[in-house]
């Protein structure tokens, strides 16, 4: 099924209105900006795999312990302004789009 013409049109505009956002434009210069070095840009994504992994695998009960593990095994990594200044913006820029999202989904009463 295609989306409507107006829905898509809509979208679009949602598009270049993140873009536009100053957390967008900052997520974007420090990902072009980690990711000159591919080593470095793997790296950092390890340790994005394992906070996502954290948050969306660990049960409730078990996620205090687990996030000390975790602040533990990479406290060093994230005192590098690059590695803290990229994951400070993509914190930033998610913000926005779960409210976004929570925006969405609750306007449509789903």
């Amino acid at each position: 099924m295609r989306m409507n013409n107006n829905i898509e049109a809509d979208v679009d505009h949602l598009i270049s209105s993140i873009c536009s956002t100053p957390e967008y434009q900052d997520y974007m210069k420090w990902k072009s900006e980690i990711s000159g070095d591919p080593a470095f840009f793997s790296r950092v994504n390890n340790i994005r795999e394992d906070y996502f992994r954290l948050y969306t695998s660990t049960p409730d009960e078990e996620l205090s312990d687990a996030a000390l593990e975790f602040t533990d095994r990479y406290e060093e990594d994230c005192q590098e302004p690059m590695i803290y200044g990229f994951l400070q913006s993509e914190a930033a820029f998610c913000a926005i789009m779960r409210q976004a999202m929570d925006r969405l989904m609750t306007g449509l009463n789903f």
